[in-house]
């Protein structure tokens, strides 16, 4: 049995909570693809960077003219556009936050707004990795016990301990992947049975691979430590290079022509399977 959706056991820590920016409402007949169109209580737009519109970095909405401080995150779509629902009345300081970044000047606007935004790069690695050290988004995160899964505690019961880890390893290596320091053979290189090694943009020398069914990460020539067990050897684990339109394959190594990369792997069990994939644009590319 395969599953195509799999619950996503995490939350953003911040000084208030995550919100997840539902763009359903930008479609055809109303807006062009690369807007947002913001009503009365939201405030939207689109993120850009040098090379275009900036997926997957953070939005941050905060504002003191509520009872108590409220600070409102939400993560750009593949377009970079993003929106901060249900926002009360006030005055709100916004910014941009993401790997590779430093925080962008904070911007004054409202609800009903529509405000583009405009990412800043970091200048060097060090300022990158103060905002967003490769550990980071890990030391979030945290695999509950065997005895909170099968409907024992407050996780669905059709959500494994293998899909939590399958999730969390997924979401681990995409987020290192973006901190690929240049897209040369230097700094990159997709190796035989599915190994990667990158150099990310604090020097760290960073290797992911699949030992047996487990996925495994090494910092630094440093010891391999396990990111998954339970991992499929007849769909393992893999990493691919993509071009410019997110479709085609790059089989020649890393070059100019390679904008995204890709990662896939399967966890299985006595009677259910799940495959994750990932797609991601580093930011040096």
């Amino acid at each position: 049995m395969s599953r195509r959706g799999l619950f996503a056991p995490f939350a953003a820590v911040a000084v208030a909570a995550f919100v997840a920016a539902s763009l359903t409402s930008v479609g055809a007949g109303q807006t062009p693809a690369n807007t947002v169109a913001a009503d009365g209580d939201n405030i939207g737009g689109v993120v850009t960077g040098a090379r275009g519109p900036e997926a997957g970095v953070w939005v941050i909405a905060e504002t003191r003219d509520t009872p108590t401080r409220l600070i409102k995150i939400v993560v750009t779509d593949d377009q970079g556009r993003y929106l901060v629902p249900g926002l009360p009345k006030g005055s709100y300081d916004v910014w941009v936050r993401g790997y590779g970044l430093v925080d962008s000047a904070k911007m004054r606007a409202k609800p009903g707004m529509t405000l583009d935004l405009a990412a800043v790069p970091a200048p060097n690695a060090a300022a990158a990795a103060h905002y967003y050290p490769a550990i980071y988004w890990y030391t979030l995160m945290k695999i509950p016990p065997a005895s909170e899964f099968g409907g024992k505690g407050a996780i669905p019961e059709k959500i494994t301990q293998n899909d939590w880890q399958g999730r969390l390893a997924l979401e681990r290596m995409t987020r290192e992947l973006r901190t690929v320091r240049t897209p040369t053979p230097a700094d990159l290189n997709i190796g035989a049975a599915g190994q990667i090694t990158f150099t990310d943009f604090a020097g760290n020398t960073i290797v992911y691979r699949q030992t047996g069914n487990t996925i495994e990460r090494s910092q630094n020539a440093g010891a391999f430590q396990p990111l998954a067990d339970n991992v499929s050897t007849t769909s393992p684990l893999s990493f691919s290079y993509l071009r410019s339109d997110g479709v085609t394959p790059e089989s020649g190594g890393v070059s100019a022509n390679v904008y995204y990369l890709t990662v896939s792997f399967t966890v299985s069990s006595a009677n259910a399977s799940a495959t994750y994939r990932g797609a991601v644009k580093p930011t040096s590319f």
